[in-house]
């Protein structure tokens, strides 16, 4: 993975939150999917949590209705922000350490709006950030990906 994409290992994220400001709005849930690559790329584990709001933090009806989470359902089983994103940042750094990559970088649709989620839930829990986007680095990145997976007939699914 290290030679393939300049040592930065790629993470799919997908987040739903309860509003589009991220200094106000709550994470909901939280996704990541890791992919491999032993010669050949490959859908990695994915790994999910609800997210329990954290307290103060908005949650707007319309994304309850968009996003169809239903926070009081029995089976949720949600977790602090804190508590999800430790677990999430343990299991990238590792992945990132096996891969001999030096960063890890964040993957998905609408990217920067998850990446400002997620650092304004880092601050909030005087965490270390782990996931980084780079704007020309992200692009390539981007790029390789597309380029690869249509080579090997692989797509990914949300």
């Amino acid at each position: 993975m290290k030679t393939k994409f300049r040592k930065y290992l790629p993470v799919v994220v997908d987040l739903e939150t309860g509003g589009f400001t991220p200094i106000s709005d709550a994470i909901l849930e939280i996704a990541i999917t890791l992919i491999n690559y032993d010669g050949k790329f490959s859908v990695g584990e994915t790994h999910r949590f609800h997210i329990d709001p954290c307290p103060g933090l908005k949650i707007h009806q319309d994304a309850l209705e968009f996003t169809k989470i239903n926070l009081e359902h029995p089976l949720r089983n949600a977790v602090s922000e804190q508590e999800a994103l430790q677990s999430i940042f343990k299991i990238v750094n590792q992945t990132r350490h096996d891969y001999e990559c030096s960063r890890a970088i964040l993957v998905g649709h609408n990217a920067h709006f998850d990446l400002n989620f997620l650092n304004e839930c880092i601050k909030r829990n005087k965490l270390k950030k782990t996931l980084t986007t780079i704007e020309a680095l992200y692009e390539k990145i981007l790029q390789q990906l597309n380029e690869l997976f249509s080579e090997e007939s692989f797509y990914l699914n949300h």
